[in-house]
C-alpha cells in the first residue's frame, strides 16, 4: 500500500482510538472499584493480572489473523481472506471454550502462592463475574477483517455505544440499583463480561453484512474446513502467543511480588499500572495501525513503501513518546484523586507510594514505547519465531529474575519492581530492533509472507 501522510493517519488513528476506548473501559471500571474500596481494588487488579496473562497466550495466537487477512487483502484475494476469517472463528469458539474452563478453577491454580484470605475472595468473586467475556474470542475475526477493510468509523461507532453501557452496567452491578443487589467486585466482573458480549454480536452482525454486500462469502462452506489455513494461523500466530503471554507474566509476576509487600503497594502498584495502561493503549493501537500498512505492502510485495512506512512511524512515535511522559508528569495526581476514595483512611499511604515512582514509571513508560512497534513489524511479515525468544530473554531472564532479586534480597520492594520491568523491557526492544533491521533486506522481508 503506497505510502502517504493520508493513508498513515487514515490506519493508525482509528486503532489507536479503538485501544483507548478499551482500555478507558478497563480503567473506569478500575476507577468504579477503587472508589468502592481502595483496598479491594488492589486485589481486583491482581485478579485481573492474572486473567489477563492467561487471555493473552491465546490472544496473540488471534492477533496473526490481522496480518493474514491483510496480506490476502493486499493481493486482492476476497476468496483467502473469507478462508482466514472463518478459520479465525473456528478457532476462537476453541479458544473461547478452553479458557472457560480454565477460568472456572483459576482460583484453586492460583491457591499456590498462598495469598491472603481477604486476596483469594475477590479473586474469586472478580473472575467468576468476568469468565464469560471469553466469547470475544469469537468476534477477534470480525474485527481484524473490519480494520483490513479499512472500516473504522464503524467499528469505533460501536465501541463509543457500548462504552457508556460498561459504565452504567458497573455502577448498577457493583453498587446495585433497584431490584439488582450490591455486588461489589462479583459486580464488576458481571458488567465487563455483559460488556463485551454485546460489542462482540454488534460487531458479527455488522460485519457479516458488511461482508455479504461486498461479496466476501465468511459462511460459504464454513462447515468444510480448511485445516491449511488453521495450520498457518497457528504456526504464526502460536510464537506470538507466547511472546505476548511473556510479556504479560512480567507484569503478572511483578503483581505477585507486590501482593507479598502491604495493602497500600499492591494498591499503589494497581492505580500506576492502569495509567500505564492507558500510555499502553496509544503505543499498541499506533502499532497496530502501522503494523497493517506494512502488512499491505508486504501483500503488494513493495519494499519501498515498506521502508517509508517504519520511517515515519519511529518519528511519530517519539512525538508521542514525548507528550504521553508529560502527560503523566502532569496529571498523575489527578488520576489518583478520581480512581481512589480519597476519604479512605488508606487513600493517603496508597498516593504517596505511587507518587515516589513517579519518576521511574516515566522511564517504563519511555522503555515501552521501543517494544511494540518492532514487534508488530515482525508480525506484519509473519516473522514471529524470534518474537518469543526475545521476549523470554528480556522478560523472564532479565525482568523476572531481577524482580525477585531486588524486591526480596536487596529490599527495594515498589522501586525494584519497575527497575526490573525496565532492565526486562529494553533488553526484548534491543533484540527486536535487531531482528527487525536483519529482515528489512530485499532477500528475506518476504519469505514469510502468505498471499494464496
Amino acid at each position: 500500500m503506497k505510502y502517504t501522510n493520508t493513508n498513515f493517519i487514515k490506519l493508525t488513528f482509528p486503532p489507536v482510538l479503538l485501544q483507548l476506548i478499551e482500555f478507558g473501559s478497563m480503567f473506569i471500571d478500575s476507577a468504579m472499584i477503587g472508589n468502592y474500596d481502595p483496598i479491594s481494588f488492589g486485589a481486583t487488579s491482581l485478579s485481573g493480572m492474572i486473567f489477563y496473562f492467561i487471555f493473552t497466550l491465546f490472544f496473540g495466537i488471534m492477533m496473526m489473523i490481522g496480518p493474514l487477512i491483510g496480506q490476502a487483502r493486499g493481493a486482492n484475494n476476497n476468496e483467502l481472506i473469507a478462508k482466514n476469517v472463518s478459520s479465525g472463528i473456528w478457532i476462537g469458539m476453541i479458544f473461547a471454550i478452553i479458557l472457560f474452563i480454565i477460568f472456572s478453577y483459576i482460583v484453586e491454580i492460583v491457591a499456590i502462592f498462598n495469598f491472603s484470605d481477604d486476596i483469594i475472595t475477590v479473586m474469586r468473586d472478580f473472575i467468576a463475574g468476568k469468565k464469560y467475556s471469553v466469547l470475544i474470542f469469537v468476534a477477534i475475526p470480525f474485527r481484524y477483517f473490519l480494520v483490513n477493510q479499512g472500516i473504522f468509523r464503524q467499528i469505533i461507532f460501536l465501541s463509543m455505544m457500548v462504552f457508556p453501557l460498561n459504565i452504567l452496567f458497573n455502577y448498577v452491578f457493583i453498587y446495585g440499583y433497584g431490584f439488582i443487589p450490591e455486588m461489589g467486585v462479583y459486580g464488576a466482573g458481571i458488567a465487563t463480561s455483559v460488556s463485551v458480549i454485546t460489542s462482540s454480536v454488534l460487531l458479527w452482525i455488522f460485519a457479516s453484512n458488511y461482508a455479504q454486500k461486498q461479496g466476501i462469502k465468511i459462511y460459504h462452506k464454513f462447515f468444510e474446513i480448511d485445516f491449511q489455513i488453521l495450520k498457518r494461523i497457528l504456526k504464526y500466530g502460536i510464537p506470538t502467543g507466547i511472546a505476548l503471554g511473556l510479556e504479560t507474566l512480567l507484569f503478572t509476576t511483578s503483581n505477585i511480588y507486590v501482593a507479598y509487600f502491604d495493602k497500600y503497594s499492591i494498591s499503589a502498584f494497581a492505580v500506576t499500572f492502569q495509567i500505564w495502561n492507558i500510555c499502553y493503549a496509544i503505543v499498541l493501537g499506533f502499532s497496530e495501525g502501522v503494523a497493517i500498512l506494512v502488512a499491505k505492502s508486504a501483500g503488494e510485495k513493495n519494499i519501498n513503501d515498506i521502508i517509508q512506512t517504519i520511517k515515519q512511524a519511529i518519528i511519530k512515535m517519539a512525538i508521542i513518546l514525548l507528550l504521553l511522559c508529560l502527560w503523566y508528569y502532569y496529571t498523575s495526581n489527578y488520576i489518583f484523586e478520581f480512581m481512589l476514595d480519597t476519604n479512605n483512611s488508606a487513600y493517603p499511604m496508597i498516593v504517596k507510594i505511587a507518587d515516589d515512582l513517579k519518576y521511574l514509571i516515566i522511564v517504563a513508560i519511555m522503555v515501552e514505547c521501543t517494544v511494540h512497534l518492532p514487534t508488530k513489524l515482525l508480525q506484519s511479515i509473519n516473522d514471529t519465531k524470534y518474537i518469543p525468544i526475545a521476549q523470554f530473554i528480556g522478560y523472564i531472564l532479565i525482568g523476572v529474575s531481577s524482580g525477585y532479586i531486588l524486591c526480596f534480597i536487596y529490599d527495594f520492594k515498589n522501586e525494584g519492581i519497575y527497575i526490573s520491568m525496565i532492565l526486562g523491557i529494553i533488553t526484548t526492544s534491543l533484540i527486536l530492533i535487531t531482528r527487525i533491521i536483519y529482515s528489512l533486506n530485499k532477500k528475506r522481508i518476504f519469505k514469510y509472507v502468505e498471499t494464496k
